[in-house]
């Protein structure tokens, strides 16, 4: 099973990251449709609260997989510490849970936790397929994960109104790609190999030094997440679920570019890698220059398209009650401009081992979230929560470009050292 082109790669995962967005901007739009906000509120709190557990558990491990080009750590030591890893993160979800909400909002949160576990299992099986550029196995099954959750979500939903059942229908809904394409899948491509293991190992002399390097990537991706759930966790303590709820659809729009971000970075990460393992500088550069130009487009159409035909698209996506929130989605759209130039500098940034330089960056937005958030929200409320969010996405973004760029200059010293 020989890899695929960066092209033929790049267009499987934008087709599978376009499909499986739709299919999650589906879910939150039946919402909207079928429910009140105080049900997307509700959904947006679930996610704000179970996210950053797992986030950190993750410890970016398909990034670090995807970028290890020279085969530092075998496969199984990387799903081992996934799995293992699972357990308390549910744990940490479920205390949070019981100490800071209602029975209602717990169960809401515990669901939604347990589709993560399961959406982490899938996520390391993609980075052993993407490490051997075979994004057409992760983007088919990310469009099966899609459909059959949004066919379990929202029958759930339209028969029974209850966003708790919904939310088990989706979480055993995933399991079903799972299942039936990631790990069968992921042994073929390990025989047409040869002498690769997928089966889960855990040996603590290997697990540690794995996790130690991959744990500064673990607490960037925490502090990525918090730049999600520290404004929204504000906004719902000072304004209640269902101006969270409005909130949460109207950012979701951001996805579309997101998506296509996303699609970008995950077909160029491996291929970062093994220009970062040659040392070629030239070619990183190269690279990053056409990411960054696709994205600053993507951020000015669609903050175009937000100050154009905005509440028209609110009216008809949503429900009349969103309508009125034209001047917000600018917002939030020219958000999600800057947070994708920064996204798209997290690749190269990834590939060159930058990791404690993420964090630094990662970290200092969380306060310039939180402080913004205090000082803005309570003012502003709406305006103000997609305020904070934007002071803390240029910030990320710069500091990107000084990592990146200071990145490039070491690479460039060492070829010249090499060469001498």
């Amino acid at each position: 099973m020989a890899g695929l082109s960066l092209r033929r790669n790049f267009v499987w995962t934008i087709a599978g990251n376009v499909v499986y967005a739709l299919c999650l901007w589906a879910q939150l739009a039946l919402l909207t449709k079928l429910g009140a906000p105080e049900n997307v509120g509700r959904f947006a709190l679930a996610s704000a609260v179970a996210t950053p557990a797992f986030t950190f558990a993750h410890l970016q491990l398909r990034a670090v997989l995807a970028t290890d080009a020279r085969g530092a750590y075998e496969f199984r030591d990387y799903l081992g510490v996934r799995l293992v890893l699972m357990l308390p993160a549910l744990s940490v979800v479920a205390m949070v849970g019981i100490l800071a909400y209602d029975r209602a909002q717990l169960a809401a949160i515990v669901l939604f936790a347990c589709g993560r576990a399961i959406e982490a299992i899938s996520d390391i099986y993609y980075g052993f397929q993407q490490l051997h550029e075979r994004l057409d196995l992760v983007a088919s099954s990310m469009m099966t994960k899609g459909l059959v959750a949004l066919a379990a979500f929202g029958g759930a939903f339209a028969l029974t109104g209850s966003l708790n059942l919904a939310l088990a229908a989706n979480a055993l809904a995933w399991l079903v790609p799972l299942l039936a394409l990631d790990i069968p899948r992921s042994r073929r491509l390990a025989q047409s190999i040869g002498g690769v293991d997928v089966r889960p190992r855990w040996r603590w002399s290997i697990a540690r030094p794995l996790m130690m390097l991959a744990l500064p990537m673990g607490a960037v991706m925490l502090a990525v997440q918090m730049r999600i759930t520290i404004p929204r966790a504000l906004l719902e303590a000072h304004s209640g679920e269902r101006e969270l709820g409005i909130f949460a659809a109207l950012a979701y729009l951001a996805v579309a570019g997101a998506t296509v971000v996303a699609s970008l970075s995950q077909a160029s990460l491996a291929r970062f890698g093994q220009y970062c393992a040659d040392g070629r500088a030239d070619l990183v550069r190269r690279l990053t220059v056409r990411l960054l130009a696709m994205g600053l487009f993507l951020g000015a159409a669609g903050v175009l398209v937000a100050w154009l035909a905005g509440e028209f698209l609110l009216r008809l996506l949503y429900a009349d009650e969103y309508a009125g929130q034209g001047r917000l989605l600018v917002l939030v759209m020219a958000d999600g401009g800057v947070r994708y130039l920064g996204s798209l500098l997290g690749a190269p940034a990834t590939a060159m081992k930058i990791f404690r330089g993420q964090l630094v960056v990662h970290g200092t937005c969380a306060v310039i979230l939180a402080a913004a958030g205090l000082l803005l929200i309570p003012r502003l409320g709406l305006p103000g929560a997609a305020l904070s969010m934007l002071a803390g996405s240029l910030w990320v973004t710069a500091g990107y470009v000084w990592l990146v760029g200071r990145g490039l200059r070491k690479m460039q010293a060492l070829t010249a050292g090499g060469e001498d």
